[in-house]
């Protein structure tokens, strides 16, 4: 299954205002809901606060990340928009589980491409 996701506002589609991804895994969470973990088709890099830098910023590279829907009972499809929270996993991370209760890194709205 492929996605395509749409900045809602946090402006961290620095290339596109639309991103298409490939669902490599869905699993789901009782009493959470359906977690995707995504593949971009090409690596998301952003420049990000913690290094030893004079701008202390360095480049950081994601290839995947885990998507869940932010509207109860509105999973990701085909007719719809639907606003997703998104957890952006760094290149060379595990991402066998879904996260646990860590903040999302993001959101986006999410459609199911035919």
């Amino acid at each position: 299954m492929n996605l395509r996701l749409k900045d809602q506002g946090e402006g961290w589609f620095w290339r596109s205002h639309e991103v298409d991804v490939s669902v490599v895994e869905s699993t789901s969470v009782p009493g959470v809901g359906q977690f995707h973990r995504i593949r971009f088709h090409s690596p998301l890099q952003r420049q990000e606060l913690g290094a030893a830098t004079p701008s202390g910023l360095h480049l950081v590279t994601y290839d995947e990340a885990w998507v869940r829907s932010r509207w109860q009972g509105h999973e990701p499809n085909a007719d719809e928009d639907v606003s997703v929270f998104l957890w952006l996993i760094r290149r060379g991370d595990a991402t066998d589980q879904p996260p646990g209760k860590v903040s999302p890194s993001t959101w986006a709205m999410c459609r199911v491409q035919a």
